[in-house]
């Protein structure tokens, strides 16, 4: 059966913060190839009064270019409607703010009436036999509330802990401490209720499922966890600057200078500046460089570290041309992260490109990471463990070609093998016993 499917994520290329985008955007291009009619709700920057009315308009992919090479590639040919929620300033800018100008922003956010106004006139014109929401902050949180009203079957796809902790930001061992004034017991209870149960809820990680479920979030709502889609390489290097009939011959090189790779947020959470004093304490004796990669208030920081430290390239925000060249000089991709991730894309991405990651062990990163075959794990924001591991690394290069033989194992999602799934799941779980997809909610 197909379906007319309404995708809403508060952002969608070309603006994006993060990996929610990346999935929203690949969610949106597996349901159009597998024939479903969808369309795209999203928020745009202000652009004068006129940008307060949703416009339709088809963009141009900003995350992968029309004729990047690979599977599950996304085009931008899909209908999108934008429009700027009225509120203080645009989502995507909001760590520029203070914390007091947030706080307001917030309030705001949450009970966006302009909001709920625009989506209640789309999708009564749409008429859309089922939403199919992500990330909301930004957009409005009374949009679930909406879909309710409107007694449309919604699916909601969970990406961090902001329906918790507002931040969406959760630092390592900080799961049992008390909050200024419990504002995170207050919010999850506001948020919980404003968003119900969603007839079904997917996670990538059963670490995210598990923690809202634990919140007693959800609580009538079907779940279900799966990895999120990426685009698959057509061919994923098998080791960077050797032949397959060496591999064979099982011969290593050895000597050879090793690409490390950062590529996210430059954010002190994210683990960046954690990650270059590490490597500081190794530069002198190992041959390797390290290319950040990325956007954020850290980067004209990076850059002046940059001029300090030889073995240091700060790249910025990178398109797609462009990630697509740093994948095949890259050795190792490290995630150092110092807060619980869900389940980070740029994983994926390292994965499916032939290359191990080495991360912290939080949140649903394990899930993602076999220890010593496709990759590493450490402890958050343990320097000493993560120099181990590297220099496991450095001193035995066999090491580092048999992590690499174990990513290309790694079994990805395009986004058609993604959306088919979480369907069938949704019709043999829902459908059958309430025959009409509007008929989700009960």
């Amino acid at each position: 059966m197909r379906y007319k499917i309404a995708v809403i994520s508060s952002l969608y290329p070309p603006y994006s913060r993060g990996g929610a985008e990346k999935a929203a955007e690949m969610v949106a291009q597996g349901l159009k190839e597998e024939g479903h009619k969808v369309f795209v709700v999203t928020a745009e920057p202000w652009r004068g009064i006129f940008s307060l009315a949703p416009k339709v308009a088809t963009p141009t992919c900003s995350l992968y270019s029309p004729t990047s090479r690979g599977i599950g590639g996304v085009r931008g040919d899909i209908k999108t409607y934008r429009f700027y929620p009225l509120n203080l300033f645009f989502f995507a800018s909001i760590g520029k703010y203070p914390l007091f100008f947030r706080l307001i922003w917030r309030i705001f956010d949450t009970f966006n009436l302009h909001s709920f106004a625009v989506l209640w006139f789309v999708l009564k014109k749409e008429t859309p036999d089922i939403v199919w929401t992500h990330n909301l902050t930004g957009l409005g949180l009374l949009t679930p509330l909406l879909l309710k009203i409107l007694k449309i079957p919604h699916i909601h796809t969970l990406h961090d802990v902001a329906l918790i902790d507002p931040s969406g930001v959760l630092f390592y061992r900080s799961l049992t401490t008390i909050s200024w004034l419990n504002y995170d017991k207050i919010w999850g209870a506001l948020i919980r209720k404003l968003f119900a149960s969603p007839a079904l809820v997917v996670s990538p990680s059963k670490w995210l499922m598990d923690f809202y479920l634990g919140h007693e979030f959800f609580r009538t709502s079907k779940t279900l966890v799966i990895q999120n889609p990426i685009k698959i390489p057509l061919n994923p290097p098998l080791l960077k600057g050797e032949a397959e009939e060496d591999l064979e011959k099982g011969e290593v090189k050895e000597g050879g200078e090793i690409n490390l790779l950062y590529i996210g947020q430059l954010e002190k959470q994210k683990g960046v500046l954690f990650l270059i004093s590490t490597l500081d304490e190794l530069a002198a004796k190992y041959n390797f460089k390290l290319f950040v990669a990325g956007g954020g208030k850290l980067f004209g920081r990076l850059k002046k570290l940059k001029t300090e430290k030889q073995w240091l390239t700060v790249c910025g925000k990178l398109d797609c041309d462009d990630l697509e060249k740093i994948w095949e000089r890259t050795d190792i991709t490290i995630v150092p992260s110092l807060i619980y991730e869900n389940s980070p894309t740029v994983i994926y991405e390292s994965l499916t490109n032939g290359i191990p990651v080495i991360a912290s062990r939080v949140g649903g990163i394990p899930e993602l990471i076999e220890d010593g075959k496709n990759g590493f794990l450490f402890e958050a924001g343990d320097g000493e463990d993560l120099k181990n591991k590297l220099i496991a690394i450095f001193e035995n290069p066999r090491i580092l070609d048999n992590l690499k033989r174990g990513a290309l194992t790694f079994e990805a999602k395009t986004p058609i093998m993604y959306v088919r799934e979480v369907l069938d799941y949704a019709n043999l779980q829902i459908l059958p016993a309430r025959q009409s997809p509007f008929c989700f909610l009960s």
